[in-house]
């Protein structure tokens, strides 16, 4: 299960500064491994800036994001906590009604030991 939140705010009309608090869990069982239960908790930080239009515009934003982990081996009874931070660097489009609807679906280039991963997303919202 994944939950998310997350809350921006303009600094100026094309800056913006945000963050959020996200949390998921997943439990799996091996025929070859232990059956595992983890638990993710995510803060994200960042920078946005939407360079043309109210309305329509591309957004570009750059962060830094930490996340801690909990994962628990159900039969063996390990327990490993981990924390881990990487950057993001976000490529979209923001669609902003005048009804303050908002809408942003996104691709984000998040670096990690060296290594990188693409992760889709969709931003649905309200501006106010």
């Amino acid at each position: 299960m994944l939950y998310s939140l997350n809350y921006e705010r303009l600094l100026t009309n094309r800056i913006g500064a945000g963050g959020g608090l996200a949390y998921w869990t997943i439990s799996s069982s091996g025929l070859f491994a232990p059956s595992k239960k983890s638990a993710t908790f995510v803060i994200p930080a960042y920078l946005s800036w939407t360079p043309i239009g109210r309305n329509h515009s591309p957004y570009f934003a750059a962060g830094l994001t930490v996340a801690t982990s909990k994962t628990t081996e159900v039969l063996l009874g390990n327990t490993r906590y981990r924390i881990d931070a990487f950057s993001t660097l976000t490529l979209g489009y923001q669609y902003r009604s005048g009804g303050g609807i908002l809408v942003r679906p996104t691709v984000s280039r998040i670096a990690m030991d060296g290594d990188f991963a693409l992760w889709p997303g969709i931003t649905l919202g309200y501006a106010f």
